[in-house]
């Protein structure tokens, strides 16, 4: 990865996780009033990733991840991200921001 892309992710492996694990996801919109919870889930997580994923500052980083079943599909906490949040928005536009919990078994 050379170039800095906010929630740049790349898979470099998986491993099954042990039955149980889950993810509580919020959904959250920031704006001048404040900050409000739209729509929280819990996702059971599946496997467990090695992802690696570009800084601003350039640097590649590599971290384990939850890989969990959103209803649709299989995705990596970052990716999730990627797809949900607006951190930089339009002038006037609120944030949306995505909250991701782990919980144990």
């Amino acid at each position: 990865m050379t170039a800095f892309e906010r929630f740049n992710n790349r898979i470099l492996s998986m491993v099954n996780a042990e039955p149980g694990w889950q993810v509580y996801v919020e959904h959250r919109t920031v704006d001048a009033a404040g900050s409000r919870i739209d729509e929280d889930h819990i996702y059971p997580v599946v496997a467990w990733a090695v992802v690696e994923t570009a800084a601003r500052d350039g640097v590649t980083r590599t971290q384990a991840e939850p890989v969990f079943y959103d209803g649709s599909s299989l995705k990596n906490a970052t990716e999730y991200r990627r797809i949900f949040s607006d951190p930089e928005p339009a002038p006037g536009e609120p944030k949306l921001i995505v909250h991701i919990d782990l919980r144990q078994p």
